[in-house]
């Protein structure tokens, strides 16, 4: 549902995007879903409220043609540092499940630790 540039939540674990930012509530749940509008803009994607040891998994689905990109907070962690690219191709879909630790320095700063697979269709 898109209501003045902004997807509205259809559902539990749906993400709404605001002013392209979506914002995962990590008190709401461990399954996410975000469907990446028709723009050129890159979509913000930031987690609040993270608790030590949680798992997450959130599915990436691509809807047409001109889908936007991703850009991850700092919450987030990746192999080798480099950040996860979403598909391109419309009609596809990522999965990336992330495991929550703390840093090195501080037990109350937590990092979602992630890996991804991508280019899911439905055959």
């Amino acid at each position: 549902l898109v209501v003045n540039n902004a997807i509205t939540a259809l559902s539990n674990g749906d993400l709404l995007i605001v002013s392209n930012t979506a914002s995962i509530n990590c008190n709401l749940g461990n399954v996410f879903s975000l469907d990446l509008p028709n723009q050129a803009t890159p979509i913000r994607i930031e987690a609040t409220n993270v608790a030590q040891g949680q798992t997450v998994n959130l599915r990436i689905f691509n809807v047409g043609a001109a889908a936007a990109t991703t850009k991850f907070s700092n919450t987030f962690r990746w192999s080798e540092g480099t950040e996860f690219v979403t598909s391109i191709t419309p009609g596809t879909t990522d999965i990336i499940s992330f495991v929550a630790y703390p840093d090195g320095n501080s037990s109350s700063t937590r990092y979602l630790y992630g890996t991804g697979l991508k280019n899911f269709t439905v055959l």
